[in-house]
């Protein structure tokens, strides 16, 4: 057990930055496996080099050795000393990032030696000097020169897209670590671009090179200003300097006398203390955020009883001036209330993105298992959803994505014989679709096999066997997400398509979301997921059902209607409606949330809340249809943890609490029977 020096901040900042550049350094490597780019190969060594860094200041050795000898691998990548991302090269850098993410998540408790790390480095720097071996050894710059190498670094880099600064840096003579403040800078560079050559070398900074002066040449798309506002920010700063570089000859190169000369409205202190940072985020602790947005919760129920009131003053006063005050301080009351609300849910709010640079790993080592050449091609990971949805919905995806290669993707023979091409693509694409999140997850493979799945269903008891054969093959594939259904004979963790897909829509459903499948033989499947964009507040249609107001998500919500008198009947004792050629089980929803009492028969002149709960619809019989609004959600205590059917609860405008409405809760309590319950209960 080591004894790591960190405060709670500290470690909590240490952990949250080891896991976000663990995360970018997995997803860059495996992309460089499949698209070899310059760019993103400048990307994984900052991710490293970070890595190196931070590890290296807690006094994490086996860590900061392990990420070193990464950090060595790319560098060769980089100067072109090693030209192949080879399949073998990265499964030995993803096999140090899975051990580093031992190690990250060992500092908790102090940290830990892991067994197997410093052989694993070894491996690593053993590749790194074969492919020094092979460069041309060349003496360093003298002080204020260039070597030949150093002119063609920079006659490469003008050559490239990004711009070319020449920055020079002095630190204080009075500091007492001039060293340090000379690698912050350094560091600070290349969180900005590609430092193309430095004096002194990151070596010789590592190593604590005295002079306190830092002269390099950067390649970044950063502007002159932002660079200067982020090292303004390095304490004791004495001067500074950035500069355009046009030509290789413009180059001053690090003065002969070591000192960066001053420019007449950056130098001394005052301009240093006078800067802004060059971020435009700050990091905050999610309990932090969740107490806002529980208090701005707050302000928007009081906001809707505000306006009320006020409608309710205005109709009994028409004439009264105090009123009319009233009612204008009200509405800029509301307005900036709302946008207060709008602004910290969008707090809450992340790129989809986190989640799915967690997946091209994924699909790359399923395919080495399995001997499949599979691709994945992602779409849309700017779109932004809440980030507790984020958390959820990894293991539905991750579940999802194995289904997707391990049976859906056929072998290489396979695909030959249907004059496929040899790689099978997974697409994961998504959207913002009608005020909800929609993704979906499409495989060019075989397809779902019905005759498979109704075999299943039969066996498993899903329903009767004459009801199976009798429903279309659409909604045959929807039984794909019953319990147990499976296209395998014996069913394993991998042997069939379908174990484990009742989780997915499960887990889905508990997000008030739902999940459809839609597939054709030899053409692929797709699996679709449609979410609300954040738990915290959605748009809801509001019902009435025995005196009780109720409201439903409207990403659940597919239409409203009446019923007519002959398009409601009774089947083995249980509502269904008729709607369309469509043969939808009932529910009605006050008595669906009590004990089960009282089956007599609806009158058949209900409104219809016809709820889209996975293929086929449901109907939900209530007493009036009111409107639809934006609701604020609080979360219900159940006793228990029993399933009731009620999600939550949101107060609304004329002050009364309406009951959140879980369709598939109440589905799963109220089960019914026959066909139409089948068709409405399975996605």
């Amino acid at each position: 057990m080591l004894q790591l020096d960190l405060t709670p901040d500290e470690l909590k900042t240490f952990l949250d930055e080891a896991r976000e550049h663990l995360d970018r350094l997995e997803d860059g490597i495996v992309r460089l496996e499949a698209e070899p780019d310059e760019e993103l190969l400048r990307e994984v060594f900052r991710a490293a080099h970070t890595l190196k860094g931070s590890s290296g200041m807690i006094g994490y050795e086996q860590m900061s050795g392990l990420t070193h000898a990464v950090e060595d691998v790319l560098d060769r990548l980089r100067k072109r000393a090693l030209v192949e991302v080879t399949p073998e090269l990265t499964d030995l850098l993803l096999a140090a990032v899975d051990r580093i993410r031992v190690l990250v998540e060992a500092v908790p408790s102090g940290g830990r030696e892991v067994a197997g790390t410093e052989a694993l480095a070894a491996r690593l720097s053993a590749l790194a000097l074969a492919a020094a071996a092979t460069e041309a050894l060349e003496p360093g710059p003298a002080a204020g020169a260039l070597a030949g190498r150093d002119v063609a670094r920079v006659k490469a880099a003008l050559a490239g897209k990004r711009p070319l600064l020449e920055v020079r840096v002095a630190i204080a003579d009075a500091s007492a670590m001039p060293a340090a403040r000379c690698y912050q800078a350094y560091q600070r560079l290349l969180q900005l671009g590609d430092v193309v050559r430095s004096i002194p070398a990151i070596g010789e900074l590592e190593s604590g090179a005295p002079g306190g002066r830092l002269w390099a040449v950067v390649a970044t798309k950063a502007s002159m200003a932002r660079v200067r506002a982020s090292l303004r920010t390095i304490e004791e700063v004495e001067s500074l300097s950035v500069k355009r570089v046009r030509e290789v000859e413009s180059l001053e190169g690090p003065a002969v006398d070591g000192q960066a000369p001053k420019e007449p409205d950056e130098a001394g202190p005052a301009a240093v203390k006078g800067g802004s940072g060059e971020s435009a985020s700050v990091r905050v602790d999610v309990r932090r955020m969740d107490a806002l947005l529980n208090l701005v919760g707050e302000l928007t129920a009081g906001r809707t009883r505000v306006m009320r009131l006020s409608g309710l003053l205005r109709e009994r006063y028409k004439d009264d001036e105090l009123v009319d005050a009233l009612g204008e301080t009200s509405g800029h009351i509301t307005k900036a209330v709302s946008d207060l609300h709008d602004s910290a849910m969008r707090l809450r709010m992340l790129p989809i993105g986190v989640l799915f640079r967690q997946l091209p790993r994924l699909v790359r080592d399923l395919a080495r298992d399995t001997g499949k050449r599979v691709s994945l091609e992602i779409e849309g990971e700017d779109t932004e959803l809440d980030r507790s949805l984020i958390e959820r919905l990894r293991d539905p995806l991750v579940h999802l994505t194995r289904n997707a290669v391990y049976h859906g993707i056929e072998g290489a023979g396979e695909r030959a014989a249907a004059g496929k091409p040899e790689t099978g693509c997974v697409r994961l694409r998504a959207r913002q679709h009608e005020g909800a999140m929609e993704i979906t997850l499409q495989d060019d493979g075989a397809g779902l096999d019905v005759a498979a799945i109704a075999r299943s269903a039969i066996e498993r008891g899903v329903a009767p066997e004459d009801e199976i054969l009798g429903l279309s093959d659409r909604e045959i594939e929807g039984l794909i997400f019953a319990p147990g259904v499976s296209t395998a004979a014996q069913a394993d963790e991998v042997s069939g398509r379908g174990v484990g897909l009742d989780i997915v829509r499960q887990q889905v459903e508990a997000m008030s979301g739902v999940v459809m499948v839609d597939s054709a033989p030899g053409v692929g499947s797709t699996f679709t997921l449609r979410l609300p964009l954040t738990l915290g507040s959605f748009k809801a249609l509001l019902v009435k059902s025995e005196g009780t107001t109720y409201a439903i998500p409207l990403t659940q919500v597919r239409e409203a209607v009446r019923a007519g008198g002959k398009s409601m009947f009774r089947v083995m004792g249980r509502d269904v409606l008729s709607l369309r050629g469509a043969t939808l089980p009932v529910f009605k929803i006050g008595r669906a949330l009590g004990d089960g009492a009282g089956q007599e028969a609806l009158k058949g002149s209900e409104d219809i809340v016809v709820a889209q709960m996975g293929e086929k619809p449901v109907a939900l019989a209530v007493d009036a249809v009111i409107q639809h609004q934006d609701i604020v959600v609080k979360p219900l205590s159940v006793d228990g943890g029993r399933e009731s059917g009620v999600s939550g609860g949101a107060i609304l405008a004329d002050g009364q609490v309406a009951l959140v409405l879980d369709v598939a809760a109440l589905i799963r309590l109220n089960p019914g029977t026959g066909t139409a319950a089948l068709r409405g209960g399975v996605g």
